[in-house]
């Protein structure tokens, strides 16, 4: 992946690039990443990200590139609104791109991509992630968040853990 966004990256004219990733744990197979998030290792992550940004990025280019892999494991939602309340709390004016969308609206993966695949406008606005809290005796809740971090939507279930 890192050749092909060097690759990428001259193709558009770059003389250089950072890749930040939405989680610090690095995979070549997703299905090998862990369930459950170290938060310690995140919080180094988003630290070591909101650095980067602070010195190299307030108005740097920023290409969006995680592809349909985001909803493989549920914290890379939440990690991705972290890192875009990082970019709005920094003031960040560059521009935001990606090399086209998924089916499902993602931002393409760069590893499947030609070089010379034009940049598209990408819009950060409106992330949202979920999750589920487990309330005990068969309840949860669903909460929402904005990227921000406020809760949106909180919605109380039951549920079963039966299977038929």
């Amino acid at each position: 992946t890192a050749i092909r966004i060097k690759n990428i990256a001259l193709e558009h004219g770059y003389d250089s690039w950072i890749i930040l990733n939405l989680c610090s744990q690095i995979s070549t197979n997703p299905n090998g990443m862990d369930d459950i998030q170290c938060s310690i290792s995140h919080q180094t992550n988003l630290e070591i990200i909101d650095n980067l940004i602070k010195k190299h990025g307030k108005s740097s280019d920023f290409l969006f590139a995680y592809g349909n892999l985001i909803s493989r494991k549920a914290y890379l939602h939440k990690n991705l609104c972290d890192i875009i309340h990082i970019l709005r709390t920094n003031e960040f004016s560059g521009n935001h791109y990606c090399l086209g969308k998924t089916k499902k609206g993602n931002p393409k993966h760069p590893l499947y991509q030609k070089s010379n695949t034009p940049f598209v406008q990408f819009s950060i606005d409106g992330h949202t992630y979920s999750e589920i809290v487990y309330l005990g005796e068969n309840k949860c809740a669903i909460l929402e968040y904005s990227e921000d971090g406020k809760l949106l939507l909180e919605t109380i279930g039951i549920h079963s853990s039966n299977t038929h």
